[in-house]
């Protein structure tokens, strides 16, 4: 399908894990979606919980509050049954993903999974000049820290949902004498595994006129 928007109508899917894919072959992350048809209803994260972080999973009832006993369940195991409505997790770990499920007074909810990805490092963007002189270049590196091997390197610009500038790169510098906003990330890995997107570094390309009327001052802070 075009766009990047896909509705779901309840009535002709059930329970699925979903994810969409990009022209050039890049997966996203995958969301859990339960249809919760009953009166008994939890409400969990449809997106991948990140190691580390907290989640609360919450029990509803449709029709009334609760008066007693609610059990949390995590693959059929209680691990909360007291009177409070909401699962805190402060500190996910890889061993929390799993089906969760809600039982109050009989009724029960359908199950959710919850899934748990590792914690991405963030990748950083280095800039040697931000000012591209007439008929130069700057040299922009990409890197992971703390540092580990096998990772390589994608380059966007403008938009960092775009397509990368380039193919999958070895560890290293590129040249640039295009002006314009730029982000990495690393990659590695097969499936590739990504970090987090670099901030942003803007490069600006001088033009002739300015090159040679100097309308634009570089200021140097010692």
């Amino acid at each position: 399908m075009t766009g990047s928007t896909c509705h779901i109508n309840t009535n002709r899917f059930s329970d699925a894990v979903y994810w969409c894919e990009s022209d050039s072959g890049e997966f996203s992350n995958a969301v859990n979606i339960t249809v919760q048809d009953g009166d008994m209803i939890l409400l969990s994260p449809a997106r991948p919980v990140t190691e580390g972080h907290s989640v609360i999973l919450s029990c509803k009832l449709r029709s009334q509050t609760f008066d007693s006993i609610v059990f949390f369940y995590h693959n059929e195991k209680v691990i909360q049954n007291d009177s409070r409505w909401e699962l805190n997790i402060s500190a996910v770990s890889k061993s929390d993903e799993g089906f969760y499920k809600c039982q109050h007074s009989g009724r029960e909810s359908a199950q959710s999974w919850m899934s748990v990805q590792a914690n991405r490092p963030k990748a950083e963007l280095m800039a040697d000049d931000r000012d591209i002189p007439v008929g130069g270049s700057v040299t922009l590196t990409c890197f992971v820290n703390p540092s580990s091997s096998g990772w390589k390197y994608f380059w966007y610009r403008e938009e960092k949902t775009s397509e990368p500038l380039t193919s999958q790169l070895s560890a290293g510098p590129i040249r640039v004498s295009e002006g314009g906003v730029y982000w990495c990330r690393g990659g590695r890995g097969e499936p590739v595994n990504y970090t987090e997107y670099s901030d942003s570094v803007t490069i600006y390309k001088i033009s002739e006129f300015d090159f040679y009327y100097g309308n634009r001052i570089k200021i140097h802070v010692v």
